[in-house]
């Protein structure tokens, strides 16, 4: 979408504590936009004050590699995962704070979403294909 090379450094179940561990391997590639979206398994078992360090030091460790972050927002959860929309909620709100904070460009994915639920798989919790694609153009808005 962006014209610009992409590498995907998603692992499935983690959280941003994990995104934290990796993040040097990823600023090795000396990327000019770090896309970060955590938060979705930060809202199933983990406290808030964890993600958002971990989100934090995920920010200086791009910035202090003239990397330009961009912070996402943990969208909804809906069926079974639904117990969990609250805590993914004020994930999200912690995103747009260190977002905020740290003076980095936010893509609001959660806001894009708003309350289609056709945008979320059966599970409740992962995209369906048009859901992926609308996660990518709200980073890709953000990106010049």
């Amino acid at each position: 979408m962006t014209g610009k090379r992409t590498i995907n450094y998603g692992v499935g179940g983690q959280t941003a504590s994990y995104g934290a561990a990796i993040i040097g391997s990823v600023l090795a590639n000396k990327p000019g936009y770090v896309c970060i979206l955590f938060g979705a398994n930060d809202t199933i078992g983990n406290d808030e004050a964890q993600f958002k360090e971990a989100l934090r030091a995920i920010v200086v460790a791009c910035k202090n590699n003239q990397s330009i972050a961009i912070i996402g927002t943990c969208t909804p959860m809906y069926g079974e995962h639904s117990i969990f929309n609250n805590g993914s909620e004020r994930m999200a709100k912690l995103a747009r704070e260190v977002a905020k904070e740290e003076g980095v460009k936010l893509a609001d994915t959660r806001k894009a979403f708003g309350n289609d639920e056709s945008l979320i798989n059966s599970d409740g919790l992962h995209m369906t294909a048009a859901g992926s694609e609308l996660i990518a153009k709200t980073f890709a808005q953000k990106i010049h």
